[in-house]
């Protein structure tokens, strides 16, 4: 059980939390909204996905795009971009096409921040 300090009585004790009838706290690591384009690139080029690596199939969906100025706007966010930005235009559109989940997206991105600098 786990012990908690609580003020009772004019002093502090410990009782167990269980007892406060308290709900239990989200003790989750925040998501990484973003970071720096060259760890997202490392990252996705080591990833294996589906034939080949992450990066080939996001330049793949990018190839697909039908409207010319989203497909220019993100081939230089993929290839010249400083930030990769899960909350921007691109990131949400390619993860869902590409069938990324959200667990996925953050495994990625645990795995592109503790890349050494």
């Amino acid at each position: 059980m786990t012990k908690v300090k609580v003020w009772r009585d004019g002093k502090i004790i410990d009782v167990d939390r269980a007892e406060l009838n308290l709900p239990e706290a989200d003790l989750a690591i925040p998501k990484i909204r973003s970071l720096a384009m060259w760890r997202a690139r490392t990252i996705m080029k080591v990833t294996p996905w589906g034939e080949g690596t992450l990066f080939q199939a996001v330049q793949a969906a990018i190839a697909a795009l039908s409207d010319p100025l989203q497909k220019a706007s993100a081939e230089e966010a993929l290839e010249r971009g400083d930030v990769f930005d899960r909350d921007g235009v691109f990131v949400p559109m390619l993860a869902q096409g590409l069938g990324i989940t959200e667990k996925q997206l953050d495994e990625l991105m645990e795995q592109a921040a503790a890349l050494p600098a």
